[in-house]
């Protein structure tokens, strides 16, 4: 597998990007990560900022009209950062945590690259269609610190 370059796939599949590639391009999916992050809180609080004023007396229409615009415009800007990814080959599913995947193929197995803010490399994977709750050290990047991660 080469170092730093996409995986040929077939035509009209998605480009697999290595981890030494999506490691690379962590300064700018990182910050667009935290951004993320951000946003998706906005829109938490402005969500809830609206249910509140929704559930009043009904007398503040105008307010419980802009409370809803302000809840449309957090999930648009969420939304245009998500799209920041797309060029990168790289998608985030879960904008709370800011978890950043990647199409990839391990030793022939398609999958997702997984990376949370705070990693200093991309160093994990979920094989196939498996959940995210199945996600694994890509083999030959195990550390010994791994080991206590699994010890029971």
């Amino acid at each position: 597998m080469a170092d730093d370059t996409l995986i040929d796939r077939p035509a009209g599949s998605a480009p697999a990007v290595t981890p030494a590639l999506a490691t690379r391009m962590l300064p700018l999916v990182g910050r667009i990560a935290l951004d993320l992050q951000t946003g998706w809180q906005r829109w938490r609080e402005a969500v809830e900022h609206y249910e509140l004023v929704a559930a009043g007396d009904g007398s503040d229409t105008d307010g419980a009209r802009d409370a809803l615009a302000a809840v449309e415009q957090r999930a648009a800007e969420v939304e245009a950062l998500r799209r920041e990814l797309r060029p990168l080959g790289a998608s985030c599913p879960s904008p709370r945590t800011a978890r950043i995947e990647w199409a990839t193929e391990i030793a022939g197995i398609t999958g997702r690259l997984v990376w949370y803010p705070g990693d200093g490399e991309v160093r994990h994977w979920i094989a196939g269609d498996e959940p995210a709750s199945a996600i694994r050290v890509i083999p030959g990047m195990e550390r010994p610190e791994d080991d206590a991660l699994t010890a029971d």
